[in-house]
């Protein structure tokens, strides 16, 4: 997560994704930042729990939504830009 906080204090456009950990404890704190979160809820992670269903909320995401995404925030910027 740390170079989404840079890119969200440099303020550049960015898309955050989130698995099991929560969007709302370390959100990126930018106007230009999208987030992306196939699961709701809480989900502590702990020592020992089986990996698989958290990275599968990571791998579900798929390449095409990111690129939707950051080409709509992009589309956001240019139409700020014009007007």
């Amino acid at each position: 997560s740390g170079l989404m906080h840079v890119a969200a204090a440099l303020d550049r456009p960015l898309v955050a994704l989130y698995g099991p950990s929560s969007p709302d404890f370390t959100p990126p704190l930018s106007h230009k930042a999208r987030v992306i979160r196939l699961i709701t809820g809480y989900h502590k992670v702990r020592k020992g729990d089986a990996a698989e269903g958290y990275h599968q909320s990571l791998i579900d995401i798929t390449p095409e939504r990111v690129l939707q995404e950051l080409n709509e925030l992009l589309a956001e910027k240019t139409e700020h830009e014009e007007a």
